[in-house]
């Protein structure tokens, strides 16, 4: 017994086959009237079985059209329909021809029944299925059917679209399909929304041609092309930007499936996509602060070892200078050595400022009168060809800065403005308020901002990531230290701020810089320090900690220079031996803070509790040490910054003392 399917949904047609197959019918299939017809003309079937809603020729057609062949029309036809069913569709069917018309309900089970008592009429000889009738009011009853039929059907599609289309817009993530030309045939609304386009707007039109970046868009429509012939393996993951209509680059992490139509054919590419563009700017954020922390660690140490080469050579400069009389051609050659020496000096100290371990000395004051302040001093240093436009807020911005430091800030800006301005140019800095969200250790809130914009050449994204490390400058060789904007990026990061840079090349720069507002009044500048300081105290020994020896040797001969009596330890431990043989022999400890062993801070705390009566001066290559210091003792301990001039420790030794 041979049946014949026809039935447009593959998998039911599958489960049709599999199910007929195992009663031990042998079994054909048909992907549509048309199809299932040229297969009975071939080879007659016993019994056919077709839906009614199909492409190419409908289930009724189908019927009529086999009724109506001699060679044909004997066959028994079973017509089933997966739509709501009424009387005169049945009618309508039995006027074709037809056997009898099934409603599908989900289960097979009635249709299953159907072609079982089919065959059984087979073999009772029982009549077959009457012919086809024809004329013009079967005509007219096959149309409205029909029509009927297929105003559902197209009611149940739109819903079910309409589901699927909800489904797709409530997705958090970008859904779009590709025909095989490119061309966007759906698009959910989080992709219009990424993309920045009503969803009309994007329908239709080629999907490398309008959301692509030019520079990529070859690369991937070639790809696209490779993988719609089949010449291609799929990728299921990759990340590529996408442009929106604004202009903006956004970065998405996509995921791909191909679709296929019946036949198995290419019919295009669905991906969904994840915006990570705040993700990876994070993740370059996060990058670029390790690496400017990593070169800032680096650069302390370096400046460590700068402050204790520099001490000797300053104060062994001094030495000289003293030992030789008055007008001495020699003193020349001294102050040369010296002017080296402090010109290395500061150079460290930039260093420090850009690692954040620099000294400052905060205080609460209006920036604007900072700005302010330093009018003229800007209008000498940038020139005539450059103008300069001050927008400062009205209302006083108090924030807790170092005043000195914060100038230093301002100047260095406005210098590497000057210097992108060779023909001319605005420089506009302006003062107000802004908000910022959360950023590592830098809570949410409203921040004073200070803005240094000018209109000279601008930088690439290449440059504008290498920006504030040391020693990196665009200028010639022999022009600048390329730590000018390092040594800014190092205060603002030490003051609680936040700095930022906007720049494209011809369009100029914008440098902003965030501080958190301080609570208080205005912190006047200290005064000079008045006379009628106490004299030299009586000399007592000092013990002097340092693993340095070089350091070691130029700090005794200070103090012995002095009239002081010194005792030397190479670290914390050997101090700390030599002060429990003869305690009340010491008045003065003096002792680094980075040391093997103990460092200082730790033979500090050791000294105060062992033997209250000696004081205490630490000394440091390091800057930060001072902060560190005042947090652990509080006043009780001093404090001396290398690298120093040999006065310098000596009056810090009289007023710990006095």
């Amino acid at each position: 017994m041979k049946i014949l399917i026809a039935e447009d949904d593959k998998e039911l047609r599958s489960l049709l086959e599999i199910a007929l197959g195992k009663r031990g019918y042998a079994v054909e299939s048909a992907p549509d009237g048309m199809a299932a017809l040229e297969k009975a003309l071939a080879a007659p079937p016993d019994i056919i079985i077709s839906d009614i809603m199909m492409p190419e020729m409908d289930g009724f057609m189908f019927c009529r059209k086999v009724k109506c062949d001699p060679r044909l029309k004997d066959i028994h036809f079973i017509l089933y329909t997966a739509t709501k069913c009424e009387i005169d569709e049945e009618e309508l069917a039995l006027k074709l021809g037809a056997s009898r018309l099934i409603i599908k309900e989900g289960s097979l089970g009635p249709l299953l029944e159907a072609v079982m008592e089919e065959v059984e009429q087979l073999k009772a000889a029982a009549p077959q299925g009457t012919a086809a009738s024809a004329g013009e009011a079967v005509d007219a009853e096959y149309i409205r059917v029909l029509s009927r039929k297929l105003q559902i059907k197209e009611r149940e599609f739109k819903r079910e679209h309409d589901q699927v289309k909800m489904y797709l817009d409530i997705a958090a993530v970008m859904i779009v399909a590709l025909d095989r030309d490119g061309l966007i045939s759906m698009i959910n609304r989080k992709g219009s929304a990424i993309l920045g386009y009503r969803e009309e707007e994007l329908l239709g039109k080629n999907w490398f041609d309008l959301c692509l970046p030019e520079k990529i868009r070859d690369k991937v429509r070639e790809v696209f092309r490779k993988l719609m012939a089949g010449d291609l393996a799929l990728a299921e993951y990759y990340e590529n930007p996408v442009l929106t209509k604004s202009g903006e680059r956004r970065m998405i992490a996509f995921h791909n499936a191909v679709m296929r139509n019946a036949s198995a054919g290419i019919t295009g590419i669905l991906f969904s996509g994840s915006d990570i563009t705040d993700q990876r700017r994070a993740e370059e954020a996060l990058f670029q602060a390790q690496k400017m922390d990593s070169i800032g660690q680096l650069s302390a140490g370096i400046s460590h070892d700068l402050n204790n080469l520099l001490g000797p050579v300053l104060a062994y400069a001094d030495f000289l200078r003293k030992s030789l009389p008055a007008g001495d051609a020699r003193h020349k050659d001294i102050d040369e050595i010296t002017r080296a020496a402090s010109r290395a000096a500061s150079l460290v100290q930039q260093l420090l400022a850009f690692s954040r371990r620099q000294v400052l000395e905060p205080k609460v004051l209006d920036l604007n009168e900072i700005v302010k302040g330093l009018g003229g001093m800007l209008e000498r240093i940038i020139g005539e060809h450059i103008r300069i436009i001050y927008s400062l807020a009205p209302s006083a911005a108090l924030v807790k800065v170092d005043p000195v430091q914060m100038e230093q800030v301002i100047i260095n800006l406005a210098v590497n403005a000057r210097d992108a301005m060779e023909r001319g140019g605005t420089l506009t800095i302006a003062t107000g308020t802004a908000d910022l969200e959360r950023s590592g250790e830098r809570p949410a809130g409203n921040y004073f901002m200070l803005m240094v914009k000018d209109t000279g050449c601008g930088m690439d994204p290449s440059i504008l990531g290498c920006i504030f490390e040391p020693f990196f400058t665009t200028k010639e060789r022999g022009y600048g230290t390329g730590l000018g904007l390092s040594t800014v990026y190092g205060i603002v990061k030490q003051s609680g701020g936040e700095i930022k840079v906007e720049s494209r090349p011809g369009e100029g720069s914008v440098f902003r810089i965030y501080l958190p507002f301080a609570a208080g009044a205005v912190e006047r500048p200290d005064g000079p320090a008045g006379a009628g300081r106490p004299g030299v105290p009586e000399k007592g020994a000092v013990l002097i900690a340092e693993d340095d020896e070089t350091m070691r040797r130029v700090s005794k001969r200070i103090l012995n220079s002095a009239g002081y009596q010194v005792i030397e330890a190479a670290d914390g431990r050997e101090a700390l031996m030599l002060l429990e043989k003869d305690p009340q022999a010491i008045s003065i400890l003096l002792t680094d803070m980075a040391m093997p062993e103990l460092d200082g801070a730790g033979l500090a705390r050791e000294v105060m509790a062992r033997y209250p009566h000696i004081k205490i001066l630490c000394m440091s290559g390091y800057a930060d040490k001072q902060e560190e210091l005042e947090s652990a003792f509080g006043d009780k301990v001093g404090y001396m910054q290398k690298p120093f001039a040999p006065d310098a420790l000596i009056k810090k030794l009289e007023d710990l003392t006095k």
